[in-house]
């Protein structure tokens, strides 16, 4: 029970990060609990937040939950707290208490300068980034696209292995460039594009050389992958593969004679 708790507690913060809102959410609640209880919108907006939290907050509900969608997006189930509704209720009604418009518009540069005070901006805590792509992937997706794309022998069909941060926005990124498998290894038809999933996003040290084994019989013609800083490309081009450059922390391998694809069953790509 304590551990079950804490992790509910270590949740909530890691929902709300620096930001404040939370209180001006605490706010708004005690002022529609203690003045407006008795308006039946107030009533039904208060339940749905009541109910809400005792979700998220009751140990048998957030095992339930957990065990549901996973530990390491638990946090989520905060998503259907109704934050907005409630402080904006709670701004109107005060609001509705005021008898002149200056009054009112006062109160509506008061709540604004507590929204913009309390609230925390999505990009400060790093897991959303600009991007330079119209595209609105990762940058380093489309560097990785753009270096294969320039090394592609012309008139053959580009099939890229990569591993899950890279495979889930290719595609959207550049729809030519044919794969394996999708996000979790979705559409892999068969246990050689699995078992170069689960290698692929392997803990390090990765085992190069069965990923090249499986890429090649997949027909990959290139394999982005990541590398340590000292890493000896020997491995993969023992298997038919040479690097051709580097995006961050990944390297990204050509198949030494991509012209002749390796024979094997033909395969659908996502």
């Amino acid at each position: 029970m304590k551990e079950s708790i804490s992790w509910i507690v270590t949740n909530w913060n890691l929902y709300w990060g620096d930001g404040s809102f939370q209180y001006l959410l605490l706010a708004a609640a005690v002022y529609l609990i203690g003045w407006k209880r008795k308006k039946r919108s107030v009533q039904q907006v208060l339940l749905y937040l009541l109910a809400a939290l005792f979700l998220f907050a009751c140990p048998l509900t957030a095992a339930v939950i957990q065990k549901c969608i996973g530990e390491s997006v638990y946090w989520r189930i905060l998503w259907i707290l109704p934050v907005t509704p409630v402080i904006a209720l709670a701004g109107t009604e005060l609001s509705e208490d005021r008898h002149t418009d200056f009054l009112r518009s006062g109160l509506a540069v008061v709540f604004l300068c507590a929204a913009v005070i309390c609230a925390n901006s999505l990009l400060h805590s790093g897991n959303y980034s600009k991007t330079a792509n119209r595209q609105k992937v990762p940058d380093e997706v489309a560097n990785i696209c753009n270096l294969v794309q320039e090394n592609a022998d012309e008139g053959t069909t580009i099939r890229l292995a990569a591993d899950d941060h890279i495979a889930a926005y290719v595609r959207v990124y550049d729809p030519s460039i044919l794969m394996p498998y999708g996000r979790r290894t979705k559409g892999s038809l068969d246990r050689d594009s699995r078992l170069l999933y689960y290698l692929i996003n392997g803990d390090p040290p990765l085992h190069y050389g069965l990923i090249t084994k499986f890429a090649l019989s997949k027909r990959c013609n290139f394999i982005s992958v990541a590398i340590p800083e000292d890493f000896n490309t020997g491995a993969m081009e023992s298997m038919g593969y040479t690097l051709i450059g580097t995006v961050n922390q990944y390297g990204v391998f050509k198949q030494i004679d991509s012209k002749q694809e390796t024979p094997g069953k033909e395969n659908t790509y996502g």
